[in-house]
């Protein structure tokens, strides 16, 4: 009998090992971790069986793709088809590995070996056989068969000196087994998802109140015998600037979790991350209010629609029935203003300017919004083991 995403949730939720404590707690309401952890416990279940659909990713965190003139680059953030390669190990312990187009990964002498995916031939030959150099824990140098050379990404500066035993950080990629999830179930997920938000978000507001001193300078005549030209800098103002920012959900938000791959480690067993690319709609309304004390005041309710799109990923280890899952990391976050609605009448007439500055303002700020964002989910999805009987029998990670 199949079972539905939801069902599965509940059906393989796991629970704590009794005799192997947590890395540590959970911060904050334990539902949305717990409903983390099952999820990712249903994602291990369901795509078990990887074959031997590989991506490699870059020593800059990117996945490995090809483009039209078979050029290899590292620039794709979450990994699909064409980025997943068909990886084939030959009886002498070397590997071939083929491209989406079906062309043989090579490594190029002529090109200062760079890994080019327009090999001509129909079989492999030497420069299509690759031995695999560990380097760390998931690191991978490819060296083709007869060259002494690693091969590195077309897109890293051919390094000089003489050739290393050892693969530099431009000659090196980790290499993943892909799954991918169904279309069902990533609906059943973004499902879960959108109702553990609304559990943690609905009732409650957010409420910011930042004050800040400005001052105003100016350059005025200051002569002396010496320098009649000479200016001194004088302070003529200085005022505090008050802003407050309420805000709470207003309705339901729309949660589309675009793409879940499950990388498994290719080298190294026991090793994993689930990736994860998602796009999020959330409606918010609340009330601003601006103040500069003993001048004006200003203040406006709103209703607004932010759109949040995120790629992250979650590691993950496995040792027997046990699942060690590392908190939420996420690797690129866009948060924009859709739309912006002001009840004050003077302010509506500039709310397209408004919002304008307002996404300038999250456009600048990108990376500061990331890493407070990854900061708070460090907080509430702490490191955590859980046991998870069925794990046990499949071949995972």
């Amino acid at each position: 009998m199949r079972r539905t995403a939801s069902e599965l949730l509940f059906a393989l939720a796991p629970h704590r090992s009794s005799h192997a404590a947590p890395k540590c707690t959970l911060a904050r309401p334990a539902r949305l971790g717990a409903g983390l952890a099952a999820m990712v416990a249903v994602v291990f279940a369901a795509t078990a069986p990887a074959g031997e659909k590989v991506v490699l990713r870059g020593p800059n965190g990117r996945f490995l793709r090809p483009d039209a003139t078979g050029t290899v680059r590292a620039d794709a953030q979450v990994p699909g088809a064409q980025e997943t390669f068909e990886l084939a190990r030959q009886p002498d312990g070397l590997v071939t590995l083929t491209a989406p187009g079906g062309r043989f990964l090579h490594a190029d002498p002529a090109r200062g070996h760079a890994l080019c995916a327009d090999s001509p031939r129909t079989e492999p030959g030497d420069l299509e056989h690759f031995a695999l150099v560990a380097v760390g824990d998931l690191g991978v140098g490819l060296r083709a068969r007869g060259l002494r050379e690693f091969a590195r990404l077309d897109s890293t500066p051919l390094a000089a000196g003489r050739p290393s035993d050892t693969p530099r950080p431009e000659q090196t990629v980790a290499i993943y087994r892909i799954a991918e999830l169904s279309a069902d179930m990533l609906a059943g997920f973004s499902s879960g998802l959108r109702d553990l938000l609304v559990a943690e978000l609905a009732g409650k507001q957010y409420d910011k109140t930042k004050r800040r001193t400005r001052e105003q300078f100016l350059d005025l005549p200051a002569p002396t015998p010496k320098d009649i030209l000479r200016t001194k800098r004088r302070r003529v103002l200085r005022w505090t600037e008050e802003q407050q920012v309420q805000a709470r959900l207003d309705g339901t938000p729309q949660i589309e979790i675009l793409r879940m791959p499950l990388l498994r480690s290719y080298p190294q067993r026991g090793q994993g991350l689930l990736m994860f690319a998602v796009r999020a709609r959330v409606p918010a309304a609340g009330r601003v209010r601006y103040r500069v004390a003993d001048l004006a005041s200003a203040s406006t309710s709103y209703q607004a629609m932010a759109a949040i799109d995120l790629v992250g990923e979650i590691r993950a280890r496995r040792a027997g029935d046990e699942l060690s899952l590392d908190a939420p990391e996420l690797l690129e976050l866009r948060v924009e203003l859709h739309s912006l609605r002001l009840s004050n009448d003077v302010l509506s007439a500039v709310r397209s300017p408004i919002c304008d500055l307002v996404n300038h303002e999250l456009r600048d700020n990108q990376a500061e919004i990331r890493r407070k964002a990854n900061r708070a989910l460090a907080k509430a999805f702490e490191a955590r083991q859980f046991q998870v009987p069925l794990l046990r029998y499949l071949d995972f990670p």
